[in-house]
């Protein structure tokens, strides 16, 4: 498992599950902090390849340096599961570092 180092996320199949949950900040909103589950069941072969593509871009800009971000620094965890809940693949990412296209699916996606 990566702790946010450049290692690639395995292939998604349909039975992966992808958790995104974001932590820190001065302010805490529970709603804002439960983590948002994409089960790869309910996603098409290219819709789960353009997923996995996104996920090793977040795993490569894991490796870039953050300057500081004061005190309301937001940081998001990825992980994807296997069938039996298992951790397959895990990182964390500096928010500013976060493609813009997973913070979407972050924000749009129903806890």
């Amino acid at each position: 498992m990566s702790a946010g180092t450049e290692c690639q996320p395995p292939p998604l199949d349909i039975s992966s599950r992808l958790s995104l949950r974001r932590e820190g900040g001065i302010a805490h909103f529970p709603g804002l902090a439960q983590p948002r589950l994409v089960c790869c069941d309910r996603l098409g072969e290219a819709q789960r390849e353009r997923l996995w593509q996104l996920l090793a871009e977040a795993a490569r800009c894991a490796a870039t340096p953050v300057p500081s971000g004061g005190v309301d620094q937001r940081r998001f965890h990825l992980a994807i599961e296997d069938a039996e809940g298992r951790c397959q693949w895990a990182m964390a990412l500096d928010e500013q570092l976060m493609p813009e296209a997973l913070l979407r699916l972050w924000r749009d996606h129903q806890p």
